[in-house]
């Protein structure tokens, strides 16, 4: 169209030899909808690249004296994406593309990764890293990328977030305490039944698809303490991974492998050097000699005899405190996560 100009959605400009060429550049990228071109003084072209057109933004087409538009075949004018993608025409055989905003995905830019099975993460870590995050709740990922996603709980905002829940016991509101022992890592996706009790083989399995660097301790008493520790992502708080993961019945140093959460207020949190127990007590290590099989993760993992311990079974639900000193109230709680 002679003497037309589409104002308000340039985004690239060249100084070119012939209008053809201005096409050609329109051509090879892929947000350019149409061509502004106006010869100059010095015989070559102005070619303005716009990424929309006359159909797109109808009122922005103007009269402009000496100017040139041309419109490419847009297939983005009956074929839009969601207000999270942006239209590219030219691609694909039907003509165009959407190119997802940061969290997005799918054919529209419709689907937000982590939030349906069709679009899983790799792990919570990953998609709080990606930006994909939107707080602490309910996500789709698949270790391994197997395609057989799973729905679990990730925690987005202690010590940074991107918190994978593996075991989580919930008192009822009769006070009782049900446990359910898990040797298959996909059974974390039951989480919302509030008595999932990991062990060490499905965390040793878990690790294989998701090589997480640390394990968080949560347990609290509402008429007792909080322990609240996460090991740290170094040698010492590898150590510990390897413990309770199977890889080796060596008892890992406690002081100076983990730190303590915002709301610990535990004795054994301070107390790291009196932790476990070898034949002798108070010997500064996590474990006990006495619980070194499989359910290692769950009973005695944090332990100081004669003052508290981390303990969770059918018998003893200990949290800071000594063979259920402190009565078990509704929504107490036994919690690791891993990262």
């Amino acid at each position: 169209m002679n003497n037309r100009y589409l104002y308000g959605h340039v985004n690239k400009s060249y100084v070119i030899e012939s209008k053809a060429d201005c096409e050609h550049k329109c051509y090879l990228d892929a947000d350019c909808m149409s061509t502004n071109t106006k010869i100059l003084h010095t015989g070559k072209f102005l070619c303005e690249l716009s990424d929309s057109d006359h159909k797109l933004h109808p009122a922005d087409l103007k009269f402009q004296q000496e100017f040139t538009y041309t419109a490419t075949e847009n297939f983005c004018v009956t074929h839009s994406c969601s207000p999270h993608g942006r239209c590219q025409t030219g691609f694909t055989n039907k003509g165009y593309h959407c190119v997802c905003s940061t969290g997005f995905t799918g054919q529209f830019c419709n689907t937000r990764v982590g939030l349906e099975s069709t679009s899983p993460g790799k792990s919570c870590k990953h998609l709080l890293d990606s930006g994909f995050s939107v707080g602490d709740g309910e996500y789709w990922i698949d270790p391994g990328s197997f395609g057989n996603p799973l729905n679990v709980f990730c925690d987005m905002k202690t010590d940074g977030g991107g918190w994978l829940l593996v075991s989580s016991i919930v008192a009822t509101n009769d006070s009782t305490v049900e446990l359910s022992s898990k040797i298959l890592y996909r059974k974390i996706s039951e989480h919302k039944s509030n008595k999932v009790l990991i062990t060490i083989s499905a965390l040793k399995e878990l690790r294989r698809y998701l090589p997480f660097t640390q394990l968080r301790f949560h347990c609290s008493k509402k008429l007792g303490r909080t322990f609240h520790v996460a090991t740290v992502a170094n040698n010492t708080g590898e150590a510990v991974i390897q413990y309770f993961t199977n890889l080796t019945d060596v008892f890992p140093e406690s002081c100076g492998s983990f730190e303590r959460m915002s709301d610990d207020n535990s004795t054994l949190s301070v107390s790291c050097g009196e932790w476990g127990y070898n034949q002798t007590a108070h010997v500064g290590k996590w474990g006990c000699v006495r619980r070194r099989g499989g359910n290692r993760l769950n009973n005695r993992p944090a332990f100081i005899k004669g003052k508290g311990r981390w303990n969770i079974n059918s018998l003893d639900q200990s949290c800071d405190d000594k063979g259920n000193e402190t009565a078990v109230s509704p929504g107490d709680f036994w919690k690791i996560y891993v990262r």
